[in-house]
């Protein structure tokens, strides 16, 4: 009897390890409304975002026109210029510092609680994400809310998440407005080829 339920044991183990993993898609393809709250205006902007698990990240705000590439090695982000052929800045960084896409790269548990968050249930289809303190040194925020579909917590389901980052009371919130999934992209996708007359500066 005590082999049985050990056998049963390890397959709900199994089982439960499964359901999580299955969490966060290999690869998606974001559509977003961003918005921060400073203090007299609020900023928003759409956004496109393109993930893929693990260490790759594309981001492109379709109002400052900036790109963020990430990919295993390198981080690139470019801020193009307000007139046409001057230069525009390009940032480049050590991934292992500076990819945004450890936060997502964190949520591959999904709403269990691990080595980078606890989670806590709200009402009305809220989590609350609080990072431990290696998820903070790994990510940079304090906390992640995510608000689901009513009935549903699925990744593709999700209505809004809204990012604290570390020392900022103020939320970063990414409002849904479709989330494709994706087996994987195209090689280039976390590629980034410098523009000529770009200026160079270090990530500090």
């Amino acid at each position: 009897m005590i082999r049985g339920f050990l056998i049963f044991f390890f397959v709900m183990m199994l089982f439960d390890t499964a359901l999580a993993s299955t969490f966060l898609p290999k690869a998606f393809e974001g559509h977003f409304v961003q918005e921060k709250k400073l203090i007299k205006i609020t900023e928003k902007s759409n956004i496109l975002l393109k993930y893929q698990h693990p260490n790759n990240l594309y981001f492109k705000d379709s109002q400052t026109k900036t790109v963020y590439v990430c990919n295993a090695t390198k981080v690139y982000k470019y801020d193009p210029p307000f007139i046409e052929g001057e230069a525009g800045n390009l940032a480049i960084g050590d991934s292992s510092k500076f990819c945004f896409s450890k936060i997502f790269d964190s949520l591959k548990p999904g709403l269990k609680n691990n080595r980078n968050y606890l989670v806590q249930k709200l009402k009305n289809n809220k989590y609350d994400l609080n990072f431990t303190k290696t998820g903070i040194k790994k990510t940079g925020i304090e906390k992640l809310e995510i608000i689901f579909k009513e009935g549903s917590q699925e990744f593709v389901d999700i209505v809004s998440m809204s990012l604290y980052l570390v020392d900022d009371a103020r939320p970063l919130k990414l409002t849904k407005k479709e989330i494709i999934i994706n087996d994987k992209f195209p090689s280039d996708t976390f590629k980034f080829k410098r523009p000529d007359n770009a200026l160079i500066e270090r990530m500090q």
